[in-house]
């Protein structure tokens, strides 16, 4: 009876770590598509591209890794794949409406 209370907490926990990991990659792939092709950066932007091609190695690092192995029976590469074109979706819709208000 007593196990059973910490497995779900545990179960939670990587949960919301794998929640945590989604987000945080969906944000870095925006950062390094809206830095990414600029010839010239401002310090600070050079920064968050840096930062976000380095989170996007190791939020892909960790869903190939153990840890999630073990919190998730989903596939790493599944994810990552569509990770990749729900942002890049995201992102061509964002660009669209951008345009369309910049027409009107």
């Amino acid at each position: 009876m007593l196990d059973e209370k910490p497995r779900f907490g545990h179960q939670e926990l990587a949960e919301t770590i794998i929640l945590m990991a989604v987000q945080d990659y969906k944000k870095a792939l925006i950062v390094i598509d809206e830095f990414g092709e600029r010839l010239y950066l401002k310090k600070k932007q050079e920064e968050r591209l840096f930062e976000a091609r380095r989170d996007v190695k190791q939020i892909e690092m960790f869903f190939r890794g153990p840890i999630f192995e073990l919190s998730s029976n989903l596939d790493p590469e599944d994810i990552i794949r569509k990770l990749r074109n729900q942002v890049a979706q995201e992102i061509q819709e964002r660009k669209k409406t951008s345009k369309r208000g910049a027409v009107a």
